[in-house]
């Protein structure tokens, strides 16, 4: 899990993401970010029930790319940014590290 300060959880701020940002896409993720005025980013993991149906599946989608969010900013921090990262289709069954991997890019293109 996040922590506090690094949840985007305002539903306006959300929509006008949406409206506003910019999108970069990847393999099986799509960023779409704008630059914030906080201390550090804000993110939030939207996977839609198309992708995955059963709930067990999108929690552990979101558990993955949240671990991996965590450790590419432990790595080399994540610029003062708003985003959601949108899964776009089902990646199957990929760990941990795969899903690192495909991450990363676009998270590297945001800095």
């Amino acid at each position: 899990m996040l922590a506090k300060t690094n949840r985007l959880r305002d539903k306006s701020t959300i929509s006008f993401l949406f409206r506003k940002g910019k999108r970069i896409k990847g393999t099986f993720f799509s960023l779409i970010y704008f630059p914030n005025n906080k201390s550090s980013f804000q993110t939030v993991v939207l996977i839609a029930k198309k992708v995955a149906k059963k709930a067990t599946r999108r929690n552990r989608l979101k558990r993955l790319i949240v671990q991996s969010i965590r450790e590419i900013d432990q790595q080399e921090k994540l610029p003062k940014v708003n985003f959601i990262v949108r899964i776009l289709s089902d990646p199957g069954e990929m760990d941990y590290t795969q899903v690192k991997e495909n991450l990363a890019p676009c998270l590297k293109k945001i800095s």
